[in-house]
């Protein structure tokens, strides 16, 4: 580490000293609040995607408490399901897709990719636009058709 030469650069090498210090339950309760009131916001998924890539440790910290952290993660016809869902641990999934008029056959494979993984799907919150033809509604409906054990 370079010796700091000013006072913002000491001051960001003091930070992560503390920071560093911590246990890490204390990096629990600090992720608790950093999460807020998982009631007020479901069935929206809090942003802890960005806290893994802090660095080794959070990331251990994090996936070691996945249920306690709540962790889940977030799909919509923009996610890449098939390749992205592969990525991260087996956390329970949340749909969230607004399929309308302007939404390709691509857009629809994710949210079909997405809800082909039932025994992880948490929450689906799928709304249909005006001009949504009967082939992407059917597409999509008939993945839904089974069982959801999460």
């Amino acid at each position: 580490m370079p010796v700091p030469t000013t006072t913002s650069d000491l001051s960001n090498v003091i930070e992560k000293v503390m920071i560093d210090i911590l246990p890490d339950n204390v990096l629990l309760e600090i992720f608790h609040f950093y999460k807020g009131d998982p009631i007020s916001i479901e069935p929206f998924a809090w942003p802890w995607i960005t806290l893994v890539h802090v660095s080794r440790r959070w990331r251990h910290t994090i996936f070691g408490s996945p249920r306690g952290l709540d962790l889940r993660l977030v799909c919509s016809e923009r996610t890449p399901a098939r390749r992205s869902l592969d990525m991260w641990p087996p956390f329970p999934i949340i749909i969230l897709s607004n399929i309308n008029q302007t939404v390709d056959d691509k857009c629809v494979e994710n949210v079909i990719a997405a809800l082909e993984r039932r025994e992880r799907i948490y929450s689906i919150l799928i709304q249909y636009g005006h001009g949504v033809t009967r082939s992407i509604f059917e597409k999509s409906t008939t993945v839904m058709l089974g069982p959801f054990p999460v």
